[in-house]
């Protein structure tokens, strides 16, 4: 069955690749970016070995820790040369990412020709544009409001019930592999981001678009 809805993750699939949009953030704090990477290993993904317990990440991203106390454990945990503020961090942190318009534009495709779309993010409570928000997306379900992060099965239901769909009506999109695992394991079509000229086209393919408008 074609899916006729569409579910994408924001961070690494509408943005550059995570670590490339923290480079300047990581220069300007004094971050070592290799070692702040290896702190998110060990608290967020399928080889975390931080227990939920004690994860401030994974606490934000439920809903479960004020953004305000997630900055201030998270100022702890960055290795840098000299102290991080804590106020004020995650504006600093995203305010490089930017937008990957490719992506961008195919999303905009899909709503045009009258597919559903819907933004799933594990997000920490940083800032959205919301302008860009309400152009691309029928539905936001961002996991610190709603409760539930990605890989939940109730994340991805969320969203579908959301969009007025059924799972298997929808194509999901992320760049972590585990978590279109877990799109898969609820019925949706998943797709693993890596690459926007791969990604593009299995979208359109997969959803039945148009061909691009001329220019």
């Amino acid at each position: 069955m074609r899916p006729t809805a569409l579910v994408l993750d924001w961070g690494g699939v509408l943005t550059p690749p995570f670590r490339a949009c923290l480079t300047g953030w990581a220069r300007r704090e004094a971050v070592d970016l290799d070692g702040f990477l290896a702190v998110l290993a060990s608290h967020l993904g399928a080889a975390a070995t931080v227990p939920a317990e004690r994860n401030p990440f994974q606490a934000v991203e439920c809903g479960q820790l004020p953004v305000a106390e997630f900055e201030l454990a998270l100022a702890g945990l960055l290795p840098a040369d000299r102290p991080v503020a804590a106020d004020g961090l995650l504006g600093r942190m995203f305010a490089d990412f930017t937008l990957v318009e490719p992506m961008v534009e195919v999303v905009r495709r899909a709503r045009a020709a009258g597919v559903p779309t819907a933004l799933l993010s594990n997000s920490w409570g940083q800032p959205y544009p919301e302008a860009v928000l309400a152009e691309l997306f029928d539905a936001t379900v961002f996991s610190c409001a709603a409760g539930v992060r990605k890989p939940d099965p109730a994340a991805y239901l969320l969203a579908a019930r959301l969009l007025g769909t059924e799972p298997a009506q929808c194509l999901f999109v992320d760049d972590i592999r585990s978590n279109v695992a877990g799109a898969e394991a609820v019925g949706m079509t998943g797709l693993w981001h890596r690459d926007p000229a791969e990604t593009i086209p299995a979208i359109a393919d997969r959803l039945g678009l148009p061909g691009e408008p001329p220019r």
